[in-house]
């Protein structure tokens, strides 16, 4: 691999890890900046495709921004042609996998940061440089060998010997009612429409000469008059279109004859209740 001479690079803990994982790093002058070109055009392409794309996205959170982010670069930078390469990165990159196998186990160990540290002898807190973390109750209070990820803020481990480690929780009170969403979070953009394929999942289409406008007009239909009759309500069907659309031409007016004819009904009886309190 080839890195410029910036001080993450050149740091002890990230050229530990290339030499435990067997990758050699290929060495390059410092201040030239003509041998490190192809990171350069990189930053460019992302720039043009990803970042600037970004005011127009709608962004979740920073787990969405990055599956939006790893799909363009799938989708969109590995396989356009690199006029250098003449040819796509995806292209260039086919078949092309080292002889030497690292397992996860070394692979996830590389790059963490070896310290030693004492835990509180009743909480079982231990302070480490990315955060706080919880040591199993028979370690409290001992001084240990800790192993952190020096980049997550969530992942840590006491060092039982070389064979055994033990991972641990962070610190944290966890909040009453806490609870994980079920639903899948999505935005709304361009970017998303790489991120849709890339997942696996397909989304539906809306039908040609099926939208918005179509839908105020069913709703006119319904209620009898002209919809939107003012920016609240065109608001509030927007909000709804947004959350829901796209949506399918004919299931959609089934749902609003089945409405109609529910809101005739109810209308009847309220009617025949009426006359007979009268009589």
């Amino acid at each position: 691999m080839q890195f410029d001479r910036a001080s993450a690079y050149d740091s002890k803990v990230f050229r530990t890890g290339l030499a435990v994982v067997g990758v050699h790093r290929n060495w390059v002058k410092s201040r030239n900046p003509s041998a490190q070109g192809k990171i350069e055009a990189y930053h460019r392409s992302l720039k043009r495709w990803f970042v600037n794309e970004i005011p127009k996205q709608e962004v979740v959170d920073v787990e969405h921004l990055e599956a939006l982010l790893q799909a363009t670069i799938q989708l969109v930078y590995n396989r356009h042609i690199h006029r250098q390469l003449k040819m796509s990165p995806e292209q260039a990159l086919a078949q092309r996998i080292s002889t030497r196998r690292v397992g996860a186990a070394e692979l996830a160990q590389a790059f963490k940061v070896t310290i030693r540290a004492k835990s509180h002898p009743t909480t079982g807190q231990v302070a480490l440089p990315n955060g706080l973390f919880r040591v199993p109750s028979r370690y409290a209070g001992r001084r240990c060998n800790f192993r952190y990820d020096p980049v997550d803020q969530h992942e840590a481990s006491l060092i039982i010997d070389e064979q055994h480690q033990v991972p641990l929780q962070p610190f944290t009170t966890k909040r009453l009612f806490d609870h994980e969403r079920a639903n899948e979070k999505r935005g709304t953009g361009q970017l998303q429409k790489l991120l849709d394929p890339w997942r696996g999942h397909s989304r539906p289409n809306a039908q040609p000469g099926f939208g918005l406008p179509e839908v105020f007009r069913e709703f006119s239909r319904l209620l009898q008059r002209s919809v939107p009759i003012d920016q609240r309500e065109a608001t509030a069907i927007e909000v709804f279109y947004r959350k829901t659309g796209p949506l399918p031409a004919e299931p959609f007016r089934q749902a609003i004859d089945k409405t109609r004819n529910i809101l005739c009904i109810v209308c009847i009886g309220d009617v025949v209740d009426k006359r007979d309190k009268v009589r």
